[in-house]
């Protein structure tokens, strides 16, 4: 499925995120940036969710916004083979509410020209082999939780700005959190009443300076 359009958003709206379902993906479904005057603008879902069948994914460069929304597996699906989101470039990501689970990567980003962070808040990845993967963006992440993901909870390399840990859980994953700078400028990462428990290793930080609190 390929979707683009003359700076045009999708915006798909349910009432329940553990009932509706609102896409069901077998495949890539691509949201393409074409040209800046030929290009989706928003990709916006709230109170719904969307279902992976084997090796699928979303693949966008539009800004994201999504509220209280359910990624997960098929029911015939293989666990852990699909991404949730692959996104590169984006202006603005802001994801809050949303449930990630028995997914390969629950969200993949990318590094791009804005300076806004990626705002995660009160959401859960679950079951994943790891459930954020991002390189080159500063994230603002609040009471959140990564729980036995098989690989790593939250990676981030080479973050642009400062990075920013509240009230989050890391539990039950070989990495919790792991934040890798190396050989780049001085970033500062600042975790704040968060908890790290049953993990192999709980906190991992690679040439930041780190505010444990």
């Amino acid at each position: 499925i390929e979707v683009t359009g003359n700076n045009t958003s999708i915006n798909l709206e349910g009432t329940n995120k553990t009932t509706d379902l609102l896409l069901q993906i077998e495949g890539e479904m691509l949201l393409p940036d074409i040209s800046p005057a030929w290009r989706l603008r928003e990709l916006k879902l709230n109170n719904c969710k969307v279902a992976f069948g084997n090796n699928s994914r979303i693949k966008t460069k539009a800004s994201l916004n999504l509220q209280q929304f359910k990624f997960e597996n098929l029911n015939w699906a293989v666990p852990n083979v699909s991404d949730a989101l692959w996104i590169e470039n984006p202006d603005n990501c802001y994801i809050s509410g949303c449930t990630f689970s028995y997914l390969n990567y629950g969200v993949k980003c990318s590094s791009g020209n804005s300076i806004n962070n990626l705002t995660i808040e009160h959401s859960v990845f679950e079951y994943c082999k790891t459930g954020f993967y991002g390189i080159g963006r500063g994230v603002n992440l609040t009471a959140s939780k990564f729980d036995h993901c098989f690989e790593k909870g939250f990676y981030l390399q080479a973050p642009a700005n400062d990075s920013r840990v509240f009230e989050c859980q890391f539990t039950h994953n070989p990495i919790g959190l792991e934040v890798d700078n190396s050989n780049l400028a001085s970033r500062y990462v600042f975790i704040n009443n968060s908890s790290f428990y049953y993990n192999q290793l709980g906190l991992d930080v690679k040439q930041c300076i780190s505010s444990v609190s």
